[in-house]
């Protein structure tokens, strides 16, 4: 994509980082509270959510290889990343 799509790149990571920060802090709290006040709980619960995370971000490029070479295989032509949407057009 390169650097003409870091402004909508960074955008959405600002947008999705907003949300989870207003959602997680409620959510943690709330399993603190129903666990007896022990932060234990929510630590792992926390490592785990960064952990899953972490697992998407690792997929995506393994997705997009095995996605180029059925494309290949089927004789289909690969579109470049610039020829590629960048946006959801509504």
């Amino acid at each position: 994509m390169g650097v003409e799509c870091f402004h909508q790149a960074f955008g959405m990571y600002l947008l999705f980082t907003g949300i989870f920060a207003l959602i997680g802090s409620p959510l943690f709290g709330f399993v603190y509270e129903t666990t007896g006040r022990d932060y234990k709980i929510t630590f792992i619960s926390t490592g785990i959510v960064i952990l899953v995370g972490m697992m998407f971000l690792v997929l995506i490029p393994a997705t997009d290889f095995c996605w180029r070479k059925i494309q290949k295989f089927r004789g289909k032509p690969i579109a470049r990343p610039e020829e590629t949407p960048t946006s959801i057009e509504l």
